[in-house]
């Protein structure tokens, strides 16, 4: 809250000669890195109910570069153990991101006002799609580990699918064309579609890295129209 009202002030601490130009439309594409080890990208549209504030909705893919294989013992076999290979621990995920966007007024660069730069924020929704992780597990001898003698595949359960984030970023406008660079921070989890599946009596949850704040760098390029 103290952010917005911070951003809000600013806002209004800005003076300008005249009215900033009217494109009320911007389609963008995205991309970054977050501190789940997983690269995003994604494709927004915004439109500006004023010059600075307006609605935004984005389609953003997560995909973790750095999956690790995890696995454990199967009770009552002893010579038998499960396990979760790297492709299949390497988590993609989709979100729906509904924000509102803050922008503050245009700091024109030039006297023609075609090349600006404006401060922005974006508190807004993760929906999570699809919620629960389908997981293949592969059932292998213990003395043989290249050899996979069954194969299932686990549901992810009790899992939520709406997290807050909030983004601030610079964008640097030059006639229809802006370039942004900035940060993200949420309460996205993305092994929250397989965190309480057990398998062989074992809750993944204590297999897999601890639930914390998700950081995003990113950048993106916009068209307005």
């Amino acid at each position: 809250m103290k952010q917005v009202i911070f951003f809000l002030a600013l806002m209004y601490s800005f003076t300008l000669g005249a009215q900033d130009r009217e494109e009320r439309r911007e389609v963008a594409v995205i991309a970054g890195l977050n501190s789940n080890d997983a690269w995003e990208i994604g494709a927004s549209f915004t439109y500006y109910l004023c010059n600075y504030i307006g609605a935004t909705i984005e389609i953003n893919a997560l995909k973790l570069y750095s999956g690790n294989s995890y696995g454990g013992k199967v009770s009552g076999n002893r010579h038998l153990v499960w396990a979760i290979q790297p492709g299949e621990a390497n988590i993609a995920k989709f979100l729906l991101c509904p924000a509102i966007r803050l922008r503050s007024p245009s700091l024109w660069l030039d006297k023609d006002r075609c090349v600006g730069l404006t401060l922005n924020m974006e508190p807004g929704l993760y929906l999570e799609m699809p919620v629960n992780d389908r997981i293949v597990v592969d059932y292998k001898q213990e003395e043989y580990p290249y050899l996979v003698m069954e194969s299932k595949t686990v549901l992810g359960k009790n899992t939520n699918w709406v997290f807050w984030n909030m983004r601030s970023f610079i964008n640097l406008k030059i006639d229809y064309i802006s370039v942004s660079a900035g940060y993200m921070v949420s309460n996205f989890d993305i092994y929250n579609g397989r965190r309480y599946a057990s398998i062989e009596e074992t809750e993944l949850n204590k297999l897999l890295p601890s639930r914390k704040l998700m950081h995003s760098g990113f950048v993106a390029v916009g068209y307005h129209f």
